[in-house]
């Protein structure tokens, strides 16, 4: 996802590396260390997303949308965090 690497760019750490685990290890379910950084805030993203809309395959064109436009409001919440 374009957005995590972004924000990663931003902040200047190293989407390999894993040293966001430790922010995120309580807020991902099952997340490992050896996560990287990058997919840490994909998970993350997609966790938010998936939380208040459901699954990307139930999810009906209009909620798509709007599921779309959310992931816009983690992205800036991620950028505060971080």
């Amino acid at each position: 996802m374009l957005a995590a690497l972004a924000i990663l760019e931003e902040r200047g750490i190293d989407p390999k590396g894993n040293n966001l685990y430790p922010k995120f290890k309580n807020q991902i379910y099952a997340l490992s260390p050896d996560y990287t950084n990058d997919g840490i805030l994909v998970r993350y993203i997609n966790t938010r997303v998936a939380k208040k809309y459901g699954p990307v395959k139930m999810r009906e064109p209009e909620t798509l949308l709007e599921s779309q436009k959310y992931m816009e409001v983690v992205i800036n919440e991620l950028r505060r965090m971080i």
